[in-house]
């Protein structure tokens, strides 16, 4: 029964982003298209598990080359999940992590966050946003707003973009109540993701720091010979 009503649940939501995102989506669409004719790149982040949605879209058989995908490791799930929780709630964190790309004006950003509120990528649009990049974000608007409210923050994702697209994601991410566990089901709405209660040590904030300094790229190289390969250089992984 329970995978039914999921199943149901997960069809309603993407009705729901057919009827009313199309237009978010082309105009994300047309502004990729044009950055790639012009021989741009296409910037994709996120934090957590927000992070595998920027890694799908890079370095894919049959996909695009001119994807950079800013995946920092202290900021993703292989740091583990006291490290990456508290990471990506830093503020400062952001601009550190954006000096050492090739962000030019006019490209994109795509920024991936459910939650839409914790401090990297809210402030990770930001500075894009002041580097004349076109941030989009991929946020849930019930969830952000939730949290927003609740913490009276005046920033978030979906404040700092110049393109919003929602995924209609309910508020704690999730769309079943199991029978037994009200209360516990429905995420961390008073965090912005899915925490652990126990703040990290002070040993794991000294290794966290030093990790957080710079995480080399991946070496692999990228080939795609459909594709005008002059802008690989500015892609993570192929010009280090």
């Amino acid at each position: 029964m329970s995978s039914q009503q999921y199943l149901k649940s997960i069809t309603a939501i993407i009705d729901q982003i057919v009827l009313r995102e199309m237009p978010a989506i082309d105009s994300a669409a047309r502004c990729c298209a044009t950055t790639i004719a012009q021989g741009g790149v296409v910037h994709c982040f996120g934090t957590g598990h927000s992070a595998l949605l920027a890694a799908d879209v890079f370095y894919r058989a049959g996909g695009l080359a001119c994807v950079n995908a800013i995946l920092e490791e202290p900021i993703s799930i292989h740091a583990g999940s006291l490290i990456s929780s508290w990471a990506e709630r830093q503020p400062g964190l952001a601009k550190l992590i954006l000096d050492r790309y090739d962000l030019r004006a006019g490209e994109p950003m795509i920024v991936f966050s459910v939650s839409g509120v914790n401090s990297v990528p809210v402030e990770v649009a930001t500075e894009s946003r002041k580097l004349g990049l076109t941030v989009i974000a991929i946020t849930s608007r019930a969830y952000c707003h939730s949290i927003a409210e609740g913490r009276g923050l005046n920033r978030t994702a979906i404040s700092e973009a110049d393109l919003v697209i929602d995924n209609h994601v309910p508020a704690g991410d999730a769309v079943l109540t199991i029978q037994g566990s009200e209360g516990t089901s429905r995420g961390n709405e008073r965090s912005g993701s899915n925490l652990c209660e126990r703040e990290p040590s002070r040993g794991e904030r000294a290794q966290q720091e030093i990790n957080c300094a710079v995480s080399p790229s991946n070496s692999a190289l990228l080939t795609n010979a459909s594709f005008n390969l002059s802008c690989l250089h500015r892609v993570q992984g192929w010009a280090h």
